[in-house]
């Protein structure tokens, strides 16, 4: 099938035949253009056998001594984004099978920049695992490679100044929601979809990872943050107040069947909420919440199952690190409500307040027991 068209002088041609051989279908434009072997259909290297991808790194050689291809030209992205030494890598381990992250973790050329602890991080970290697209991501934290959030470096990728950031080929991309469709849509050939199956379930994990997004993390600072304002809050009071009514919401928008949020399969939505209840139930208890009426009946199920699953496990294990090493740092200690209490004997006012309070529970709730948040005041002062 060697059906290749040559304009070059016999010297330009050093990789004709060994490039010929692989595929067959060479087509050279000029004899002097730096990007002679743009036209050659290169199949991906997942699929390429062993001496294929020898005879392809051979060619390559070829054309960079010939000054044909530069080293990051098309030709090295048309085998999947690897570069010489990766090439002769795969080649030397059998080729043919998917490249390990470690055969090319210093050549991907999407790099997410992302550290363990963050939430916002972790749901798009969770699509990486469940699509098992690690070759091809690469994870850096952006406190080792670009100087950290405020360095120039980073600045110029994401004026905002937040994590995560992905950058791509095609430039970086902020915003983890957007971080995720773009990996959803690259990746689609690889692991579960992570959208639903059906209309109802796509429209329900949508629901959730908007309800998410607007609702939770926005004023999610108030579990750990020092001092206020907590998105339109001003007090820790208010904005915890506001996050007990917005996972009440979270809990009628879970499914009912299960066993994840939407349905029967994993979503979007499932990467994106289990990391931010992983915060949730570390912090709300140092506010004196209730562990087991954190979360309602169907997110509570949810959460343990999620938690046992491999990916599950895994987030869970990268955000508890986290919170873990804050704990230790004393990152709570400061806080009034938290790590800073009132001890004084409770006045006539805080009697009417908390009295008050459960009042308003039992409207909301159809509980009359104290729990939740000041539950060790109402206990205390008899209420």
């Amino acid at each position: 099938r060697t059906s290749h068209r040559v304009t070059s002088p016999p010297h330009r041609c050093a990789c004709a035949c060994t490039c010929a051989c692989i595929r067959g279908d060479l087509s050279w434009t000029s004899a002097s253009s730096p990007r002679a072997c743009d036209a050659l259909p290169i199949p991906a290297a997942s699929r390429m056998s062993k001496l294929a991808v020898v005879a392809l790194a051979l060619a390559m050689v070829a054309c960079q001594t010939h000054g044909l291809v530069a080293p990051s030209g098309p030709l090295s992205r048309r085998v999947g984004g690897l570069r010489m030494r990766s090439l002769l890598t795969f080649a030397a381990v059998g080729g043919g099978g998917r490249a390990t992250a470690s055969m090319t973790g210093d050549t991907c050329s999407t790099t997410l920049y992302d550290i363990p602890v963050s939430n916002n991080g972790a749901r798009c970290r969770a699509v990486l695992y469940f699509k098992g697209i690690e070759d091809q991501v690469k994870i850096e934290s952006p406190m080792k490679t670009l100087g950290g959030l405020r360095s120039e470096e980073y600045l110029a990728l994401n004026p905002q100044g937040k994590m995560p950031l992905l950058t791509t080929e095609a430039g970086p991309i902020a915003e983890s929601d957007v971080i995720v469709r773009y990996l959803l849509d690259k990746y689609s050939e690889f692991g579960p979809s992570l959208i639903g199956a059906t209309l109802e379930e796509r429209t329900r994990a949508e629901s959730i990872s908007r309800h998410h997004d607007m609702y939770i993390t926005t004023i999610q600072g108030c579990m750990y943050k020092p001092v206020p304002p907590f998105a339109s809050f001003g007090t820790r009071t208010a904005a915890l107040k506001e996050l007990r009514k917005q996972l009440d919401v979270l809990e009628t928008l879970t499914s009912d069947s299960g066993p994840y949020l939407a349905g029967p399969d994993p979503t979007f939505a499932d990467a994106a909420v289990f990391p931010t209840m992983i915060f949730c139930m570390h912090s709300l208890p140092k506010f004196d919440w209730a562990e087991a009426e954190i979360l309602g009946p169907k997110l509570a199920k949810w959460y343990a199952m999620f938690k046992s699953t491999d990916v599950g496990q895994r987030i869970f294990d990268e955000v508890q690190g986290g919170l873990s090493a804050w704990d230790e740092r004393g990152r709570w200690d400061t806080i009034r409500g938290a790590g800073v209490r009132d001890t004084a004997e409770a006045t006539l006012f805080d009697k009417v307040r908390w009295r008050r309070w459960r009042y308003q529970r039992y409207r909301r709730c159809g509980r009359w027991d104290g729990s939740g948040i000041g539950m060790q005041h109402a206990s205390l002062l008899g209420l």
